[in-house]
């Protein structure tokens, strides 16, 4: 009785979406394309880190090298034939000058400015370790640099490093950096708080303890359009700081949030936020805070555990996979029509499975797709020709939502099939 509670409150959300559509919203139709090792140079299929350059380059920083996609044009960069000495790599950033900056866990910080490389280790530079976990350029083109012993900064000729030892941090493993409006520097470490370093660099910290922040971990911090940071965390959500570091959460009790444990961050250039998580897939809040979400049960994305994501100048979402490889994901907002589908109908409905479902009048050129209560689809036709009917899949008996898209318009009727 409860599992079917769950199914009709299911098709009633399902149901309450569409019908939203249908009063005047968008719907969102997606293309995904998979990159890995099989079908393409990738050089591995776990992706760490995931940046566009001012050139719409698309870097990748993978567990055996770095990769560049330009369109369709692969380049890989490895200790055999560039001037890394290290394969494992972790963070990227880019400066001013389109220069990539590039984390490794073995080898240190390098950068590359397109033809050479320059390395920075813990034997040739004040570098704490060879362990660079996260990297941002400031307004002033400072490299900071998170590694998983310290804070530092490098103007270019000197050092700055910030430890529990000469600066009071509570954790020196620094997991992701994000730079503020104001030139002002959002850290977040593994169990030790946010650090926050004013434009003087002032070190403050903020904990679960001493502060209204719910999590000690932070995977990664985003600064949004307005100049607010965004720390998504591995087991309490997204946190926010509302202004004079007041912090306000969004987890699963208070938003459609379907998951508190967050692996991956971006907000792209419209303001979306792009949710990595390590069962659901990528999570997507727009910037009305609508949320949809795409995962191994309602697309093609071979693995729901991502871990890295961007985004690019062309609209492409890009979406680094634990084991899975790179996965570019291509949304179309659909506007709805009212005029094509006026006095539109479907009949028989309820239909019986494999049979014939009749339009009340023929549509050119369309696209049909039916879709579970579960959200899989589990028909999709595409057809240039006048449409008067559907026939249908031999498919099991319940309710199901055909969508029917049609010169950028779209309908969308609950049917039900029977056996």
């Amino acid at each position: 009785m409860k599992k079917l509670s769950k199914i009709f409150l299911l098709i009633l959300a399902l149901s309450f979406a569409f019908k939203n559509v249908l009063m005047g919203q968008s719907v969102v139709s997606q293309e995904m394309t998979v990159y890995n090792e099989n079908n393409s140079p990738l050089s591995n299929n776990s992706i760490r880190a995931l940046l566009t350059d001012q050139t719409n380059n698309l870097w990748i920083a993978t567990d055996l090298g770095l990769c560049k996609l330009n369109g369709t044009n692969w380049e890989v960069f490895n200790s055999s034939n560039s001037g890394l000495t290290d394969n494992y790599i972790q963070s990227l950033a880019i400066d001013q000058s389109n220069a990539l900056w590039v984390g490794t866990v073995n080898g240190g910080l390098f950068h590359f400015d397109g033809l050479n490389w320059t390395n920075y280790n813990s034997l040739n530079s004040p570098l704490t370790t060879d362990f660079v976990r996260s990297i941002a350029v400031d307004l002033n083109g400072d490299v900071w640099i998170g590694t998983v012993e310290g804070l530092l900064k490098f103007d270019g000729i000197n050092w700055t490093v910030w430890t529990i030892a000469n600066s009071g941090i509570f954790s020196q493993n620094i997991s992701t950096i994000a730079v503020g409006a104001n030139n002002e520097k959002y850290c977040g470490t593994i169990n030790g708080g946010v650090i926050y370093v004013s434009p003087a660099e002032q070190i403050q910290n903020y904990t679960i303890q001493n502060s209204g922040i719910p999590d000690n971990s932070t995977v990664v911090i985003q600064v949004d359009g307005n100049g607010q940071p965004w720390f998504a965390t591995p087991a309490a959500g997204l946190f926010t700081d509302i202004g004079s570091l007041s912090w306000q959460s969004t987890n699963t009790q208070n938003s459609p949030l379907p998951t508190n444990s967050l692996t991956a961050f971006h907000i792209d250039k419209t303001q979306n936020f792009l949710l990595g998580s390590d069962q659901f897939g990528i999570i997507i809040r727009s910037s009305n805070n609508a949320y949809r979400s795409y995962s191994m049960s309602n697309s093609s994305l071979p693995e729901n555990h991502v871990i890295s994501a961007t985004s690019d100048s062309l609209g492409n979402i890009w979406i680094g996979l634990s084991s899975g490889g790179l996965v570019r994901l291509k949304e179309q907002y659909l506007s709805v029509d009212k005029n094509i589908f006026t006095d539109f109908n479907v009949y028989p409905n309820p239909v019986l499975s494999g049979q014939h479902l009749f339009l009340s009048k023929s549509i050119d050129e369309c696209e049909i797709e039916i879709i579970s209560a579960d959200g899989k689809m589990v028909f999709n036709e595409k057809s240039k020709d006048s449409k008067a009917y559907i026939l249908l899949p031999a498919l099991q008996t319940g309710t199901y939502f055909l969508k029917i898209i049609s010169n950028r318009s779209v309908f969308i009727e609950t049917i039900v099939i029977r056996s």
